[in-house]
């Protein structure tokens, strides 16, 4: 799996820290119909929408990163696209939903004789 990091996300913290959130994410399944915490959900759901996120099948949403009066929410997606399974990491501060880093896990067509 390979970890990417954003421009825009090292703006906000630095990698050890966003590293360290992620570690502390519990990826729970989704199916639809699920319901997630009202300021959570609608975080997530801006995400999913603005980056056009596919078969979303899990989410993390009751973690948190940074230190003292700085502390934002940090949230998960797991996704499948075609070529690759993802997890969108993302901090929240309450005004937007800031994407920070993603693990990406191509996927390998395996080819029969």
């Amino acid at each position: 799996m390979k970890r990417d990091y954003t421009q825009v996300g090292a703006k906000l913290l630095e990698h050890k820290d966003i590293d360290t959130a992620i570690q502390t994410l519990e990826f729970v399944p989704y199916k639809p119909g699920d319901s997630l915490p009202f300021s959570q959900g609608m975080a997530i759901q801006a995400v999913i929408d603005g980056c056009k996120v596919p078969r979303v099948s899990a989410f993390a949403v009751h973690g948190y990163v940074g230190k003292g009066p700085c502390t934002y929410g940090f949230y998960g997606i797991q996704a499948h696209y075609k070529n690759a399974d993802v997890r969108i990491y993302v901090v929240d501060d309450g005004l937007s939903v800031v994407p920070v880093a993603m693990d990406v896990e191509e996927k390998h067509e395996t080819k029969t004789a």
